[in-house]
């Protein structure tokens, strides 16, 4: 692989700390999208024989904030994060896949992977300066 010229390679590695800095920034707001989507999908699941369209469209909500958070925390160092919205992510379709599966249990597994989620966000931000030597061909 050819390896990108320095002065190049250092304004790449500006601009994705740069977006790193921005997606920093936006955390709050994509975990209260997975939060609100979670909150209009209601807590009491059991016996409850109807799901409507605002329940189906909130379903689709969350795959959607899940999934886009995932994968701008993997892209910007957080497995851990993106490890738990991925589970989110994954839970919620099979939701939408299996209407049978919408039972409390699975309501408090939402609960118990957004708790996880709101601690993995909090940890410290991943420093992006490494990037940037690998971007340059720099070797230690």
């Amino acid at each position: 692989m050819a390896e990108l010229p320095a002065a190049a390679a250092a304004q790449l590695a500006a601009q994705l700390a740069e977006l790193g800095e921005e997606f920093q920034r936006s955390l709050p707001a994509r975990l209260r999208q997975v939060e609100a989507a979670l909150t209009a999908l209601g807590k009491d699941w059991e016996g409850r024989e109807v799901w409507d369209e605002s329940d189906e469209a909130a379903l689709r909500k969350l795959c959607a904030a899940a999934h886009s958070l995932a994968g701008a925390a993997g892209t910007f160092g957080h497995p851990d994060l993106g490890a738990t919205a991925l589970a989110i992510e994954e839970l919620a379709r099979q939701l939408d896949a299996d209407p049978a599966a919408r039972v409390d249990s699975a309501r408090l597994q939402f609960d118990r992977l957004l708790s996880t989620l709101k601690a993995a966000s909090e940890s410290s931000p991943p420093a992006l300066a490494a990037p940037a030597a690998a971007l340059s061909g720099s070797r230690k």
